[in-house]
């Protein structure tokens, strides 16, 4: 039932999703920590074109926003869905981050005067709605390249505030992150002033993020809730009382929580369509129990040391490896699992269809794990 479920409702079958906004619905926010997640994720859920096209989709139709939310991670988001993530999540975030901040900036003698005045300068800087870099907004707004070091560490290291204050201005609405700077592979995006918005009742905002995660995630235990949302134990079961959601036993013992017309099966599991996602695919990193689909003893080669999960192959409503790159860009993969004659054909199938939406490029995850820098190391004789 859950590996059903998660198939149908992430996009994972032989009938993929017709749209971008499809796609991201179907997963509540896209992991973007890494920018190729979003475009490998996506890609494993649509028929697209180009990486390039895609990403003019995603960031050049205004549709869609890069923004802090859950866990404090980068995700992409609809837009009319921000007001809400940030009633839920964010507001919070961006109040610890303002604490965080003052405390760098009192150590160094600068304070929350300093703060506002440059903020002030950047959101004039943005008022005329050229999208600008971080390197672009320094040049205009020098203190943004201001080095501070770490209080109370005599070793630490000289940082620039200059991205924390925009990730700040971020949280706090005031800006957004536009496309990237250079190619979709950048780490680098640039800045732009945020529309206004009107305010969002918090609860509210609660229950339709909790609402959204049982709808796309359920049945999930309190745990998986709590991990996927980042709230403590009391918002959670307040909010968890508050919608219409009820327990389903697992077939293989435990409860979790789904709504109460939710609670059936979305029909058998398709094992015919193999898929590789990429590192932190929301379909991975949607669960703090991950057993019912990722067999254990495969996680120390596919989850690294603080559980970030890499490019992992899927047949069945399950993990059955991981993939990467070689050294002449070939993608490579690896199974874990017993797998069919037939279910090897079509994963080396989907292979050779990530293969060439790569187009020669390479993608290196942020955090390596072991089974993708095995595979990264290879040779490439093929």
């Amino acid at each position: 039932m859950r590996r059903a479920r998660l198939q149908r409702r992430h996009g994972l079958t032989a009938q993929p999703f017709s749209s971008v906004a499809e796609a991201i619905r179907s997963v509540v926010a896209f992991h973007a920590t890494d920018p190729a997640t979003v475009y490998l994720g996506l890609a494993a859920r649509l028929a697209p074109g180009p990486a390039e096209n895609l990403s003019a989709e995603v960031f050049g139709s205004g549709n869609f926003v890069k923004t802090h939310a859950m866990r404090r991670t980068v995700f992409v988001v609809s837009r009319a869905d921000v007001p809400k993530l940030r009633a839920a999540v964010v507001l919070d975030l961006a109040a610890k981050e303002r604490r965080a901040i003052l405390q760098l900036l009192t150590s160094a003698d600068l304070g929350e005067a300093w703060l506002k005045s440059v903020t002030d300068s950047i959101c004039a800087v943005l008022a005329d709605g050229v999208p600008r870099s971080g390197a672009a907004l320094g040049k205009l707004e020098p203190r943004l390249t201001q080095q501070v070091r770490a209080p109370g560490r005599a070793s630490a290291k000289w940082v620039s505030v200059g991205s924390r204050v925009l990730g700040l201005l971020a949280m706090d609405g005031q800006i957004e992150r536009g496309g990237p700077v250079g190619s979709w592979q950048s780490n680098q995006v640039t800045w732009l002033r945020s529309a206004d918005s009107a305010p969002v009742d918090r609860t509210a905002a609660c229950e339709w993020l909790l609402a959204s995660y049982l709808t796309q995630y359920g049945p999930a235990t309190l745990e998986d809730m709590a991990w996927w949302t980042g709230w403590g134990k009391g918002l959670l079961t307040r909010t968890l009382t508050q919608i219409d959601a009820r327990p389903v036993e697992f077939e293989h013992g435990g409860t979790g929580m789904v709504f109460s017309d939710d609670a059936a099966a979305d029909g058998l599991v398709d094992t015919g369509r193999a898929v590789l996602l990429p590192s932190l695919d929301p379909s991975v990193m949607g669960w703090k129990h991950r057993d019912w689909y990722l067999d254990p003893s495969m996680a120390a080669r596919l989850i690294d040391r603080t559980g970030n999960i890499g490019p992992t192959v899927w047949w069945g409503g399950a993990v059955v490896g991981g993939w990467g790159q070689d050294a002449r860009r070939i993608v490579r993969w690896e199974p874990l699992a017993p797998l069919t004659a037939s279910a090897r054909t079509a994963i080396a199938a989907e292979a050779d269809r990530v293969m060439h939406f790569l187009a020669g490029r390479t993608v290196s995850p942020r955090f390596r794990t072991p089974l993708e820098q095995h595979l990264a190391a290879q040779a490439g004789t093929e």
